[in-house]
């Protein structure tokens, strides 16, 4: 099983300007990083130019239909 790291960045206050970054390692590789932002929540992985961005609304409809699979 892959061994995770993850760095978190928080800014000292609310999110207002500055996102959240969570920076996700497997194996000793950068999987990924994840920006918390007040509009969305965008995912930059490191096998796409672009990130994927979603709403929270949209974030939200996601993590439903996942845990309606399950």
């Amino acid at each position: 099983m892959a061994k995770h790291v993850i760095e978190v960045e928080l800014p000292k206050a609310e999110v207002i300007s500055k996102d959240a970054i969570i920076k996700i390692h497997g194996d000793g590789r950068i999987i990924g990083k994840l920006t918390i932002s007040r509009g969305n929540v965008e995912w930059y992985s490191n096998h796409w130019k672009k990130p994927t961005r979603l709403s929270w609304e949209q974030f939200d409809s996601v993590m439903h239909e996942y845990w309606k699979r399950k």
